[in-house]
């Protein structure tokens, strides 16, 4: 409704009420203060977007302008060490060198004036296209901060308290966990487009591929004890405060038996070992609108070639499948390549994993907006109930809790749960860190993925 400044004091009102958390974890959390020098349409020329009236046409033009300006300086990443970008830099650290490949290098700023300086020289964050090429350099001793992948690890630990470090490099880094502020899960596409959304579309088949995932056995025996079993679209650390009374029973344990019989309940009969339609329909025990009579119960999987913990529960999950009749295509590719096709909408994949679920960042609180409503920006499944963009909305309109979002999420499946590990240092997880590194403020790896290496010092 108005926005009024004075200073370094901002002040918003809204025309409705809003939840107090998701204006501050979702809304304000992503106001990002520009410098006056970023107030330009051209190089050298000025505009009038920050001094203007707030709702003016005249100004919400100026703005409009430099936004568009800006943006499409943002997509030339050549520019980013410029002395236009650089002029809005008031953090601990200055960006020398940038590439499209994720090789960055910062120094400290001289000019910035905040309580917590930098403490080291250069800052490089280094790209790796798999775990195994992190893990040779961690074996070099050539990076200071990394992570391995837990198939490595030959003992268990929990996800507070490591157990033994992965031993060829035991004598040169320590080894850190923490809890991820994620949800770990493979999407279900839901999207018409795909022919074999006809089976997704039905509950009990989601139901019964949830049933045969066996988290319990994944997160002992391939992420070796690192890991949450996940229920619903909520952190598995997340407050009371937030989720509620959001019940944390798993609503599908794992059991194929139930799966079986879930699936043969609804007219599915086994033939040359797969699936097929016996009773068409759309009744409770029939096999649901859109199947024909005798069709096949196939679904294609991707997933993400670039860990081996993937692979062995990709393993794991699709051999469960199989044993009960469900006929599935595999397909992998690099992780890249598999978020841009499953998010295209295409009919290329029924299920989709790239490994790492979702990170609720920078929207921080984990309300359903993104993920489950119609034209959501991560809704990549098409996923679509009224009664989850209902919950949703009144956790975002008003002061309900999670609680019954995610509870209707946990038994509605929009998407598989998967066990949810903590396998990367800085979004949280299994963390190497060379002995000669200290920190200021210790080495608990931060849930949010907020690298903040001012602390760091030797």
């Amino acid at each position: 409704k108005s926005v009024t400044a004075s200073g370094n004091k901002l002040s918003i009102g809204f025309t409705a009420s809003m939840n107090p958390y998701w204006i501050l974890y979702n809304g304000l959390s992503q106001l990002t203060p520009m410098a006056d020098s970023w107030d330009i349409t051209a190089p050298g020329k000025h505009s009038t977007c920050a001094t203007g009236a707030f709702g003016a046409k005249t100004t919400d033009k100026a703005c409009t302008a430099v936004y568009n300006y800006l943006n499409g300086q943002s997509k030339k990443s050549t520019t980013f060490t410029n002395a236009m970008w650089q002029s809005g830099d008031s953090g601990p650290w200055k960006l020398t060198s940038f590439d499209n490949l994720g090789d960055v290098t910062f120094v400290p700023n001289k000019k910035y004036s905040g309580p917590q300086k930098a403490q080291v020289a250069i800052v490089k964050e280094v790209p790796f296209a798999t775990t195994q090429a992190e893990e040779t350099a961690l074996r070099a001793g050539s990076i200071s901060l990394g992570y391995v992948d837990n198939g490595v690890l030959t003992a268990n630990g929990t996800t507070t308290k490591p157990g033994a470090n992965w031993s060829p490099i035991a004598n040169k880094y320590n080894l850190e966990v923490g809890p991820p502020w994620s949800v770990n899960y493979a999407a279900l596409n839901l999207n018409h487009l795909n022919p074999q959304a006809v089976f997704l579309k039905q509950l009990y088949v989601r139901q019964a591929l949830q049933l045969t995932v066996d988290q319990k056995t994944m997160i002992n025996k391939i992420q070796k004890g690192y890991g949450y079993v996940q229920i619903n679209p909520l952190p598995p650390v997340t407050p009371r405060a937030i989720s509620g009374s959001a019940s944390t029973t798993n609503p599908y344990p794992y059991s194929p038996t139930k799966a079986a019989a879930l699936l043969k309940s609804h007219g599915w009969v086994k033939s040359g070992g797969t699936l097929v339609c016996n009773k068409v329909g759309t009744a409770a025990t029939d096999c649901g609108a859109g199947i024909t009579l005798h069709k096949k119960l196939a679904l294609t999987f991707l997933y993400d070639t670039g860990s081996p913990v993937t692979q062995l529960e990709v393993n794991t999950e699709v051999s469960a499948w199989k044993s009960l009749g469900i006929a599935m295509t595999i397909n992998s590719a690099p992780f890249t390549s598999v978020i841009s096709t499953c998010s295209s909408n295409s009919s290329k994949w029924s299920i989709c994993w790239w490994g790492a679920g979702w990170i609720y960042s920078p929207a921080i609180y984990p309300s359903g907006e993104i993920l489950f409503t119609p034209k959501a920006s991560f809704n990549i499944g098409a996923f679509n109930s009224s009664l989850v963009n209902t919950e949703t909305q009144q956790t975002d309109f008003g002061t309900a809790t999670l609680s019954a979002f995610a509870n209707t999420t946990a038994k509605l499946l929009p998407d598989l749960w998967e066990p949810n590990d903590t396998n990367d240092y800085v979004a949280g997880g299994i963390g190497e860190v060379i002995k000669s590194l200290k920190s200021s403020d210790g080495f608990t790896p931060n849930p949010l993925t907020q690298f903040m290496p001012e602390y760091y010092h030797y």
